[in-house]
């Protein structure tokens, strides 16, 4: 088993700070209705989109550049997780200055 961690762990890193940074704008982003979606939905469209981006992820960095030690990891996976929050939140910005152009809108006509 150690071996297969040996052979991965440079997927296995970029797949864990892309599941952080997807999972904390999956947290913080309304898309659709997503506030109304249960906990394991949520983290079941996290898994499967980091594993969707993985390998494009995966291509982009350099083996030296990631984080291999434990705190470093920690570290790296903390800001991936607040980037991915304050993406999220800058998504329902935007959505709801839309929403609001949208009533503006529907109250002039």
């Amino acid at each position: 088993m150690e071996w297969i961690v040996s052979l991965y762990r440079h997927e296995l890193i970029v797949f864990a700070m892309v599941l952080a940074r997807v999972g904390g704008m999956i947290a913080a982003a309304p898309l659709g209705a997503a506030r109304s979606w249960s906990v394991p939905f949520r983290l079941t469209a996290a898994v499967a989109l980091a594993l969707l981006l993985t390998p494009i992820c995966s291509q982009s960095f350099e083996p030296t550049e990631l984080p291999y030690d434990p705190p470093q990891f920690l570290l790296a996976a903390a800001s991936e997780l607040a980037l991915g929050v304050v993406f999220g939140l800058a998504i329902a910005m935007l959505m709801a200055g839309a929403k609001l152009a949208g009533q503006i809108v529907a109250n002039l006509l």
